[in-house]
């Protein structure tokens, strides 16, 4: 936005249709966009956005299928990606993601290289 309504438009439509995908939690690290969100078929899930050209991707489905994650208080320190969540096994943790990885060749959406928790690390 530019802070006038003809210059406010939509982004994304995570969760397509009437439907909210309920985005909270933005942080932003070198011009690319962290937050929570539900597309409707993963559960509120970790996603990023670089630009509005390349739209939001799944950055990690933390709980497999419909259930949810729900990463909240994303904050971001020395290149890491810091943040709560669950995976459905060890309850709500300290999760924590390296961001040099996110920006070199050959990164996947989706991929567990890079990821640690507080507790025992899963992958």
């Amino acid at each position: 936005t530019d802070g006038t309504p003809a210059g406010t438009s939509l982004v994304a439509d995570l969760n397509v249709g009437p439907a909210s995908s309920l985005p909270r939690d933005l942080v932003v690290h070198d011009g690319t966009i962290f937050f929570a969100a539900s597309d409707g078929v993963n559960g509120s899930e970790l996603w990023h956005l670089e630009s509005q050209a390349k739209g939001p991707a799944l950055l990690q489905d933390i709980h497999p299928g419909p259930g949810s994650s729900s990463p909240s208080l994303l904050s971001v320190g020395d290149d890491r990606l810091c943040f709560t969540a669950t995976d459905g096994v060890h309850g709500f943790e300290l999760w924590s993601l390296s961001l040099d990885f996110l920006f070199v060749d050959g990164f996947e959406s989706g991929s567990t290289e890079g990821w640690s928790t507080t507790s025992p690390v899963v992958r």
